[in-house]
């Protein structure tokens, strides 16, 4: 990442189908003592015509039997989609290190576990863990980042970012930034016979899961690189009440992320730099309203590289800008009309002042959805006890983000603390906890693709 301009700041260089990645934010890395000792990741490509439920079943005994021993402090997941075949990851996080070590090998003998499962999963085998390949946390985070792509790389790449304390680090320059190391997966479409545009994918706070892989293979049929962009695992994230806690401080630290991957995309032979868009959903769908911020973007980028366009999939909005100076790239919000997580309310008062502005804006509400109703399959709803539901909160609750970085209440007439911002107590009053629901909408989920899709193909000029 180039150095901010005129800033004193230098920046240095489910379970997939087990747990939904729910729409909370993320938070900061916790001190180098509170990270797990093992991480250990399962996984297993899927033989053709074997039935999913029982590869799925076959994962949950799997994992089960070394929560029940090991206590996990996390777990996180997603499908793969290859050419070769599904590959199904889990990554399990565990603190004691030398419990996992003494009983792995034993379990992994066990030829009970071997004759019910051996059927259903094609193995990868590490040595004589046929079913894990795990490495420590410290190993994970410490991949060596790539500095640029113009090797043309694709596949699953690690690459540098930063963990901002603020937006008084990124508009004021005050604080200190910490280096990062993030992943991302890039596929690009096959056949390549020009440089082509792309769109950088940012998760909903739960993380990366199968649909995004899905957005990506079919952006790759209409001809446009997919960047699915991992802000969570690097970064050793973990319980849904900590991340709730630290909503605005983990909006600047993914600002930096997006920000770093369009720098990165800009240097691939076969992706044109001035093609490339945001998309983004919930947490990370606000992070893309952000960076159509031109303040914003001269923070983190030195000369006039910039977003193409920013779509935003069911963003929150009570956290506004004071004053918007969005660049000329067209914003594209993709609204539930029963979000009782982002009300939509707030994002159609904000969408306004962006038209009157002089934005390009379009705001679409789709009837009947909810919150994650792409990324969820079916039309059941569910109740999320994690997150609380946001919709009696209205103009009193709104935040603006000054100049100088700090977030300024117009109804109590005072600043507020990022870290707590609307979290906090400042929404005692409107926020029902544990009243969150989601639930797929396959209408709105296909109604909402072709929007963005006309979107990207007026945007990149493409048929």
């Amino acid at each position: 990442m180039k150095s901010r301009p005129h800033k004193r700041m230098c920046f240095v260089s489910v379970t997939l189908v087990f747990v939904l990645a729910l729409a909370v934010p993320i938070a900061a890395a916790s001190d180098t003592k509170d990270q797990p000792e093992v991480r250990v990741h399962f996984k297993t490509r899927m033989k053709a015509g074997v039935n999913y439920e029982e590869a799925i079943q076959a994962f949950k005994e799997l994992r089960d039997y070394f929560n029940a021993k090991f206590q996990p402090e996390y777990n996180y997941g997603y499908m793969e989609k290859t050419s070769e075949g599904n590959i199904l990851h889990i990554f399990t996080d565990y603190k004691d290190f030398d419990a996992y070590k003494r009983t792995e090998s034993q379990y992994f003998r066990d030829s009970e576990w071997q004759a019910k499962w051996k059927h259903v999963l094609s193995l990868y085998c590490e040595g004589d863990y046929q079913y894990a390949a795990y490495v420590s946390a410290a190993s994970f985070r410490e991949e060596e980042a790539v500095s640029d792509l113009s090797q043309g790389q694709e596949g699953k790449i690690f690459f540098s970012s930063i963990n901002l304390g603020s937006f008084r680090e990124i508009l004021a320059g005050e604080g200190q930034s910490k280096p990062a190391t993030i992943s991302g997966t890039l596929k690009i479409p096959k056949q390549v016979e020009a440089k082509v545009p792309a769109v950088i994918i940012l998760h909903g706070a739960g993380g990366v899961n199968d649909y995004y892989f899905e957005v990506a293979d079919s952006l790759n049929e209409m001809g446009i690189a997919a960047f699915v962009v991992d802000s969570l695992h690097s970064r050793g994230i973990g319980s849904a009440q900590a991340l709730l806690k630290k909503l605005f401080h983990s909006y600047a630290i993914r600002i930096s992320d997006a920000y770093a991957a369009l720098e990165l995309l800009s240097t691939h032979p076969k992706i044109d730099k001035r093609r490339i868009a945001v998309m983004g959903y919930s947490h990370g769908a606000k992070v893309a309203l952000f960076v159509a911020s031109e303040k914003i973007r001269w923070s983190f980028i030195a000369d006039d590289l910039r977003f193409a366009a920013s779509i935003a999939y069911y963003p929150g909005c009570f956290p506004q800008f004071k004053d918007i100076d969005f660049t000329d790239a067209p914003v594209l919000m993709l609204l539930a009309e029963k979000d009782n997580i982002c009300p939509i309310e707030s994002c159609l008062e904000y969408a306004q002042r962006m038209k009157e502005s002089g934005a390009d804006i379009k705001a679409v509400v789709y009837k009947g959805a909810h919150h994650m109703f792409p990324v969820l399959h079916g039309d059941k709803t569910t109740k999320v006890p994690e997150l609380p539901d946001w919709s009696n909160c209205g103009k009193d609750e709104y935040l603006f983000l000054r100049e100088d970085g700090t977030w300024f209440s117009t109804h109590k007439n005072k600043t507020f603390d990022e870290v707590n911002g609307i979290i906090g107590d400042y929404t005692a009053n409107c926020r029902i906890d544990g009243g969150a629901i989601v639930g797929g909408n396959n209408e709105a989920k296909i109604e909402s693709t072709k929007e963005y899709q006309n979107l990207l193909r007026r945007v990149f000029n493409i048929n």
